[in-house]
């Protein structure tokens, strides 16, 4: 585990939470995570097309 400043004062927040807003914020994070995953996804087909492409291109 990392243990920047910045990860361990997150840590020592968390803790105050209720179990509910600690879900809510569960919630939160696996929805950007998702997100975030698709817009990387998204990047790399779009590279790999236009690698695919410009290969095609050449022939």
């Amino acid at each position: 585990m990392m243990n920047s400043p910045h990860l361990l004062k997150i840590e020592r927040d968390l803790r105050a939470l209720s179990l509910e807003e600690l879900e809510w914020l569960l919630e939160l994070m696996t929805r950007q995570l998702q997100e975030s995953k698709q817009i990387s996804k998204n990047f790399t087909d779009v590279k790999y097309m236009n690698e695919q492409l410009a290969a095609m291109a050449i022939d």
